[in-house]
């Protein structure tokens, strides 16, 4: 389960050329990295007050062949069986909950998120913070549903887990 995010037309920056913008009519590829910024998706049982993943083998497997704890190792806590799945990073990926609803406490989901280019981060951070952008529409995910770079990052709120790849996303 994932959601993948693109840059709006328009805001299509070209990274040999600081300041150029690409129309997206130029592009070949759906995924180009300079349009696809990157993949947030459900990932497993993590404990928000020790910051820790309850997966055996760590971060780098949650998405393939991960065991999972029972209880946090490091508090003991264990995952609250009364919330439902719903309420948690998977329900968030199936639209029933939006990301500042998903509990951030105790043990709960996370998310991951997977940059196409760190260049993208830095970008939404800055739009984010320019007053100028403050309205502005800029990143829509592949659904159709358009947000500001301050919504987008919002959208992070439950990512735990970072990385960078570029390649074919399922």
């Amino acid at each position: 389960m994932g959601t993948n995010y693109y840059w709006m037309n328009g805001f299509i920056e070209d990274p040999r050329q600081f300041g150029q913008f690409i129309d997206e009519a130029e592009i070949e590829m759906r995924d180009d990295p300079r349009v696809h910024i990157g993949k947030r998706s459900a990932a497993g049982r993590w404990c928000w007050d020790c910051g820790v993943s309850l997966a055996r083998e760590g971060t780098r497997e949650v998405h393939y062949r991960s065991t999972w704890y029972d209880a946090c190792p490091a508090c003991g806590k264990t995952w609250d069986e009364s919330i439902p799945i719903t309420r948690g990073t998977g329900g968030m990926e199936l639209g029933f909950v939006k990301a500042a609803d998903v509990p951030k406490v105790g043990v709960s989901s996370c998310s991951s998120f997977t940059w196409t280019m760190m260049e993208h981060k830095r970008r939404a951070t800055a739009y984010s913070r320019a007053q100028d952008f403050e309205d502005k529409k800029v990143i829509r995910n592949e659904y159709g549903a358009e947000f500001t770079a301050a919504e987008f990052l919002e959208c992070l709120s439950t990512v735990t887990i970072e990385d960078q790849y570029f390649g074919e996303f399922s």
